[in-house]
């Protein structure tokens, strides 16, 4: 294809060819009434767009990507139209329907987009059952929806493609007629009960309206979420024993807007299996690099025994446990292990009962966004201003405010006396590469330093604050050793799902008892 923009006429040329090209694969006829229906591209004349797109799913999939290619960027973000790769589709397909005795009823993804996680549903069907068992059952059950005509209209094409090697298997009489497997509506109103839910929902915040906001009030807190909202309606429509397979974005699981859907899905459907994404760049056409989760939950589960998977390089497998969840508690980040190593420790962290609260700390984000205060900004120090605390400048433990930088000081004015922070706290950076060897990067604001900032700081907002009262055993000292762990290090990777460390989920971080922080403050006396 030229360089030219996609356009939606050169989408539709290129699926009829492809839909022509699939047919003669298996010589099957691409006018067949019964296969076709009324959905199906019949034209051709995309043969040059095509070009050497792959075959099979792998081929509907790249179709998709097409389409999206065909609308404008801003298009694309609002509506969170990422689409799901086939590796990720077939893995949670697998997952969704193997190995289990799946309740009767439909198969559906509310969100199809053009179709992945449909077709690899039927993929898997084709794969595992007769020729004619597998086409009745795609007929029987398969649904999607999705408030695009041009992608519902793909995904369609995708179901069809997928079946098409059990279709050539079959006598003409034994061919049942394929019904329009996805249709234009929103499937969040979609009520009708199901079996499995397969779903890639848009990432990223919904506005909504006071009626819709009531009606999803169990699940959510603050910002309404789309993977909150259609995981919320796919477990309300499971049968018994039903399967809501999902992409998620790897934050819910320690999230603060995630907090009440963790509490209703622990209730309602807990999860069977949680597959990590390790890789970020390249998973989602488009330049997605949101961290990515796959998970399956099952309506009325006992919470138990859950299997956790590191999908790494290709989008495979890389290692796999199992761990006990029974002390999540309501309301909580869900602690999870995400590799072997770390199944005792979040054993022996989920029996702890303290948090920084309890030891008598508080932490707050820094109240400095940087570009809404521009103009208060200076490079050097002079009348009034007062240094500036940057996350680059929490390093081995403590804060060094001695290297010169853009935005070095801040004018704070007189109604904003909440900027300035003049008692000695623990800094905690809060945004990580992830690439760092460490999430927790902490430093000790302590008197000293502060004198030599001239008894006052402002701290940036990429910077987490935490005081203490002074009263409990927890001290500033004490803190920003125990922090500093590898153990905390790897307690807070195993309760978040972002490189991004929120004051809410350091609020959860499990910390040890009294008695054992007696002991740490004996060996460190002896230390010193």
């Amino acid at each position: 294809m030229t360089s030219r923009a996609t356009t939606s006429r050169d989408v539709a040329a290129a699926a009829a060819a492809f839909w022509q090209r699939e047919c003669a694969r298996y010589d099957v006829d691409p006018t067949d009434p019964k296969l076709v229906g009324a959905t199906a591209p019949l034209r051709s004349g995309g043969e040059e767009i095509l070009g050497d797109a792959p075959a099979g799913t792998a081929g509907a999939a790249w179709l998709g990507d097409l389409h999206l290619s065909s609308l404008a960027r801003t298009v694309r973000s609002q509506h969170g139209r990422f689409y799901t790769p086939p590796a990720l589709a077939s893995a949670l397909a697998a997952r969704a329907l193997s190995e289990r005795d799946l309740p009767a009823g439909s198969i559906v993804d509310p969100a199809c987009g053009a179709g992945a996680l449909l077709a690899a549903a039927a993929e898997h069907l084709v794969g595992s059952l007769p020729a004619r068992a597998a086409v009745d059952e795609i007929a029987c059950r398969l649904r999607g929806t999705d408030l695009d005509p041009a992608a519902a209209r793909l995904c369609d094409l995708a179901v069809r493609v997928a079946l098409l090697p059990a279709w050539a298997e079959l006598r003409d009489a034994d061919r049942p007629e394929l019904p329009q497997f996805a249709r234009v509506r929103n499937g969040l109103t979609d009520a009708a009960a199901a079996a499995v839910v397969l779903a890639n929902p848009p990432f990223g915040r919904r506005p909504m309206s006071p009626r819709e906001r009531d009606r999803h009030r169990a699940v959510l807190y603050g910002h309404a979420h789309w993977p909150t909202l259609f995981l919320h309606t796919a477990v309300e429509r499971l049968v018994p024993n039903g399967v809501a397979a999902f992409v998620l974005p790897a934050s819910l699981v320690g999230g603060a807007y995630y907090q009440r859907l963790r509490a209703y899905l622990a209730e309602h459907a807990p999860p069977e299996w949680l597959g990590f994404v390790d890789q970020r760049d390249g998973v989602f056409a488009g330049g997605v690099l949101q961290e990515t989760l796959l998970a399956t939950f099952v309506r009325g589960r006992m919470v138990a025994d859950v299997e956790v998977e590191r999908i790494g390089d290709e989008l495979a497998a890389s290692s796999s446990h199992v761990f006990s969840a029974r002390a999540w508690r309501r309301n909580r980040s869900w602690l999870i292990p995400r590799d072997s190593m770390d199944v005792s420790l979040v054993a022996a962290a989920a029996e702890r009962r303290m948090r920084l609260s309890d030891y008598g700390w508080s932490v707050s984000t820094g109240p400095l966004v940087w570009n809404r205060h521009r103009e208060q900004l200076f490079d050097d120090p002079g009348p009034g201003r007062v240094p500036v605390v940057w996350g680059s400048d929490i390093r081995g433990g403590a804060i060094d405010l001695s290297e010169a930088r853009s935005r070095r000081f801040v004018v704070p004015r007189a109604d904003q006396p909440w900027l300035v922070l003049d008692t000695p706290a623990v800094l905690i950076q809060r945004t990580t590469a992830p690439e760092q060897p460490r999430r927790l990067v902490v430093g000790q604001l302590d008197a000293a330093t502060l004198a030599r900032a001239g008894g006052r700081v402002v701290v940036e907002n990429h910077v987490n604050v935490c005081r203490w009262n002074g009263a409990g055993p927890l001290t500033p000292g004490l803190l920003v050793a125990y922090l500093g762990t590898e153990e905390a290090d790897r307690l807070y990777r195993c309760m978040t799902g972002s490189v991004a460390v929120s004051a809410f989920e350091l609020r959860q971080l499990p910390l040890p008892d009294p008695s054992e922080l007696s002991a740490a403050k004996v060996a460190e006396t002896r230390a010193a």
